[in-house]
């Protein structure tokens, strides 16, 4: 089992990601991206802790990736970042995936 994974942190999110290519648990991976979400009490209340859940899961659903490895990824909400707006959680969200080399650096 092949495996390459990188970290890359900003102020409001931390993402960890890393590429095998295969699940990990006996079988092979037919591709594609896997995304866990982790935000704290420290984002804030449930009702802004959810809402950041669904606004990160609406982002990675539009970007998802179709490729023949195992794409398997982390983000962790830092606190502050059920403050900020969807558009700029998306620049943000997008700016660390550029600089993860998961999506191309094209607009």
């Amino acid at each position: 089992m092949t495996k390459f994974g990188r970290t890359i942190r900003s102020s409001f999110l931390c993402i960890s990601y890393l590429v095998t290519e295969s699940s990990g648990w006996g079988d092979t991976c037919h591709g594609g991206l896997r995304v866990g979400l982790v935000v704290s009490r420290k984002v804030g209340g449930a009702v802004v802790r959810n809402r950041l859940r669904r606004r990160l899961r609406e982002i990675f659903r539009k970007f998802l990736l179709q490729g023949s490895s195992c794409h398997w990824m982390v983000v962790t909400a830092q606190s502050g970042a059920g403050a900020i707006a969807f558009p700029e959680l998306e620049r943000e969200c997008l700016f660390l995936a550029r600089k993860l080399l998961i999506l191309p650096s094209s607009p």
